[in-house]
């Protein structure tokens, strides 16, 4: 992985996700960022802009 690549990764393995680099022959690189979701009870309350 390139420099901008190992950048990315450490943000979103900070956030406890995980990034997936992958290239194809013929069709480019392909990115997969996986992040968790917030709990329900760490929600935007009804009513509330987020």
């Amino acid at each position: 992985m390139g420099l901008g690549l190992a950048i990315c990764q450490t943000a979103v393995e900070a956030f406890g996700g995980k990034l997936i680099a992958g290239n194809k022959p013929g069709s480019g690189a392909e990115f997969i960022i996986d992040l968790p979701c917030a709990p329900r009870d760490m929600a935007v309350p009804s009513g509330v802009e987020a």
